[in-house]
């Protein structure tokens, strides 16, 4: 067995586990900072007579929704690896053989990771179609 071929391929799992693992972590900056943002600066940039102003607290409860859905596939990523060394100590404790041990994510954390994902861009296209709206209308002078 190549081990410097196992070794190459187990640094590459680990590193795409890693890069999977801190896209919530990212979601959650970029939600929280655009909420933070939007909703401190909302005098600034809110005209009198604003255009579409569903679309302002729409995207406020989609940054939300995103904050809130990664939190719940983080959770899921800890009860991945909890039923991983579970099933591990299991077959330690039954004397099996050496066998491929995989845990998928429960269907619940699978159903946020795509909803958070989708939450995340319908905030950013309502937040910036508000704000296309309300620019040009701004900037017409009205």
């Amino acid at each position: 067995m190549n081990t410097d071929l196992y070794d190459s391929a187990n640094e590459h799992a680990v590193r795409a586990t890693e890069i999977f693992y801190s896209i919530p972590e990212k979601l959650i900056a970029l939600s929280t900072g655009a909420l933070a943002l939007s909703i401190t600066f909302k005098s600034n940039y809110v005209p009198v007579a604003p255009k579409q102003i569903w679309l302002l607290p729409f995207s406020w409860c989609a940054f939300l929704a995103t904050i809130l859905l990664a939190l719940i596939v983080i959770a899921g990523h800890g009860v991945q690896h909890v039923d991983y060394v579970n099933k591990s100590v299991e077959a330690i404790q039954s004397n099996q053989k050496p066998r491929v041990i995989s845990c998928h994510a429960r269907w619940y954390y699978r159903v946020a990771n795509v909803l958070m994902k989708i939450a995340f861009l319908l905030g950013v296209i309502a937040f910036t179609w508000f704000a296309i709206e309300n620019v040009t209308q701004q900037a017409a002078g009205g």
